[in-house]
This record gives C-alpha cells, structure tokens and sequence, in this order.
C-alpha cells in the first residue's frame, strides 16, 4: 500500500485517499504513531485542497515507512518466520491417512498446507485487534467470540483482504455497538458482542463477521446513493453484512 502512493502516485484522489486511510488506520492499529501521524497529515491536505502531495512529502512517507521496516528487522532479524503450525486434528488426519495407507499424493498434500495459515491463528490475530479497536474508541467492555473453520489460507494471497477488513471491524465497532448508556435506554446489557467466524458454504469459502448493535438503516443508505452521480449509482443496495 505504500507502494500504492509513493511509488506508484495514482492520479486518482478518491482511491488515494482510501489507501491512505488504511495505511493511518493499521499503522495507529500496531503502535506505529509516526507513520500513521504522517500519513493522517496527507489524507487531511487531500480533503482540503483536493490536489496530489508533491514529491517531497511522498519521499517522507518513504523515509518514515523505511525506518520502520528497519527497525523491526533489526529486532526480528531472520525470526519472522512463524514456522509450521500444526493442531490436533491435521495430525490425526495425516496419522489415520498413514494408517489406512492412503496415496502418497493425498498425504503429500496433507503435509504440504501445513505450510498455509491456519483460520485459528488469523481470528485469533483478529479478535486481537478488535480489542484493541475496543479500547481506543471507548467501548472496552466489548465481547469478542471467534468460531474458526479447520481451514488454511495461504498468507500472501489474503493479505490485501485482511488489511481492508479491519475498516469492517471499526464500523462495526464505532457504527454499530452502541454506547453503553444507548443500550441500557433500548433494554439491552451494557457491553456489546461481535462474533467472527469462517466455514464453508455451498462450496465456497464465508468470512462471517456479526454484531448485536443497532443494524443499518439501509432506506437512508439508498438515500444518500440516490443523490451520487449515476456511475455510481449503478452497485446494488442489499444487507449482505
């Protein structure tokens, strides 16, 4: 994503500033003050003068980016590697696959997605973030619950969708649970609850993120998109979330 704006310099402002957004968000997410202090700084002078940074504020958001990367591959240095995670159930399946002297093949690949993320590993990661989403935007007593798939993921491939996922995480936090003194009026408990979740569902694989907030008022969601420009108008309302 850094890429994206410096090296790249996409003409295209609405874009450019959703990627900067996501680099803010993430960055303040980890701790990284500095890059995201930087990188609010610009999606700020986007709004308000409408115009591209000039090449010496990208070369600092380079610079910035670039310190940081160094540090941390000062401190992890060759350890970034997680390894292979292996659970209780891939090993039961390779030992019964063995045992029943199923094909080479089959117990290669078995063997071979081990190398694959697990889905426990990223919801954990995950719920992780949501707490500390939680905190920052005051809503500390927040019930977090993941329901993980004994699926893989392979890392790289996922990658860009977990970063935009965390914007689901924050509506669903900041839009849709309600202060604690909102859902105590409506007979609701305090704290609010938000599950995630992964299966597989007619053959396709569902990232399910659920929350008991106050909804989505989709009638003033397609009154404000009938007011946008036709191009636009164009992608169809429906409750997916």
């Amino acid at each position: 994503m850094v890429d994206a704006v410096v090296v790249h310099q996409s003409e295209d402002l609405p874009y450019l500033k959703r990627i900067l957004h996501t680099i803010k968000g993430n960055a303040g997410l980890f701790g990284m003050s500095s890059v995201s202090a930087l990188y609010h700084s610009l999606e700020n002078k986007i709004i308000k003068e409408g115009v591209t940074p000039d090449d010496h504020k990208l070369a600092t958001l380079q610079e910035e980016w670039n310190g940081v990367r160094s540090n941390l591959g000062d401190l992890l240095g060759d350890k970034m590697d997680r390894g292979i995670e292996i659970n209780d159930d891939d090993y039961e399946a390779v030992l019964r696959a063995l045992l029943n002297k199923e094909s080479p093949d089959k117990i290669t690949k078995m063997i071979q997605s081990w190398k694959l993320e697990t889905t426990k590993h990223r919801l954990d990661f995950i719920k992780q973030q949501t707490e500390n989403l939680a905190q920052r935007m005051g809503k500390r007593d927040l019930k977090i619950k993941t329901k993980p798939s004994n699926l893989r993921l392979e890392n790289e491939h996922w990658a860009a969708f977990w970063f935009s996922f965390v914007h689901v995480l924050r509506n669903a936090i900041d839009h849709g649970i309600e202060t604690e003194e909102e859902r105590i009026r409506s007979g609701k408990t305090g704290h609010g609850s938000i599950q995630i979740e992964t299966y597989i569902e007619n053959n396709e694989f569902v990232i399910a993120l659920e929350d008991d907030g106050r909804g989505i008022n989709w009638e003033a969601i397609e009154a404000t998109a009938s007011i946008l420009p036709t191009k636009i108008r164009k992608i169809s309302l429906k409750p997916y979330l």
